[in-house]
């Protein structure tokens, strides 16, 4: 069913995109193509370092000279990346790559003469792809686990409740036991609500500049980070922890998409308002 959504809102905005030119000014199509710079609030991992691609076509409609709405269809890649750095302590590497396909809502208001464009509105963006993650910050002192089941529900991880094999292998054996947990319970939820900010200028003719401002309303997923210590990374003063756990303080953090959006617009339909010649004395 939720697929089916998605295919036709994509065939309405194909539709928008081909409309004749009889429309005139009343219906505008456009194709965008640009980049996200992106993180994820709730990973410990600060500053948008992730790259990724934005694309898509869109239709705008104008109900009034300075107020318009538009939809649009994107492939929108999001994420979060850091880079191992050899220092200490050292960095570890982490990379997630989350796509979507995505469809905005917008409501904009603009300038007299079409020069400045202020969007604001809505996204929803539906994971198409598995997503892509890379995580090698598991050690003796910090661990990292995913949609961990809290107390009173039918499940919860422990570190108490682990009872390892050899006291000599406990850190490697706990290491295995969290890694496997990932794996069964490292769920991402499919679906991407989205607030957005869009401020668009008018570059030469039909073509535009965009940035955007997009960030999620939901948690796509929970994490209870274990620290050997209360300094926690990105923290210059230690931080309370929410919870204690057999010798590690934990922080429980949710996730949340945060980009910023580089685009070109290219819009199809785009009167020139600046002329003088359309101008009336």
């Amino acid at each position: 069913m939720k697929h089916y959504k998605l295919k036709t809102i994509f065939f309405i905005s194909i539709l928008l995109l081909s409309a004749d030119c009889t429309f005139g000014q009343l219906v505008k199509g456009y194709v965008t193509a640009g980049m996200n710079l992106s993180q994820i609030d709730g990973d410990e991992i600060y500053g948008f370092k992730k790259a990724g691609l934005n694309v898509g076509i869109g239709a705008e409609i104008c109900f009034h000279k300075y107020m318009s709405a538009s939809i649009e269809t994107n492939f929108n890649q999001k994420g979060s990346r850091q880079k191992p750095i050899m220092a200490l302590p050292p960095t570890k590497e982490y990379a997630m790559t989350l796509n979507y396909a995505e469809v905005p809502v917008m409501f904009h208001v603009s300038d007299n003469n079409n020069l400045l464009k202020l969007g604001v509105g809505f996204s929803y963006g539906r994971l198409v792809t598995s997503p892509k993650e890379l995580d090698d910050r598991q050690t003796e002192d910090y661990f990292v686990v995913y949609n961990k089941i809290k107390e009173g529900e039918d499940r919860m991880l422990n570190m108490e409740d682990f009872v390892p094999i050899s006291e000599i292998d406990k850190i490697s054996e706990y290491i295995d036991y969290v890694n496997d947990w990932n794996k069964l319970h490292n769920k991402i939820n499919s679906n991407d609500f989205n607030v957005i900010v869009d401020l668009t200028a008018k570059v030469w003719k039909n073509i535009k500049f965009s940035v955007r401002y997009s960030y999620s309303l939901a948690s796509f997923r929970s994490a209870d980070y274990y620290h050997a210590s209360r300094i926690v990374s990105g923290e210059s003063t230690p931080v309370l922890q929410d919870y204690y756990d057999d010798g590690f303080y934990v922080y429980e953090r949710k996730s949340y998409n945060n980009v910023i959006t580089l685009r070109a617009v290219y819009v199809f339909n785009e009167k020139d308002t600046t002329k003088k010649g359309d101008k009336k004395k």
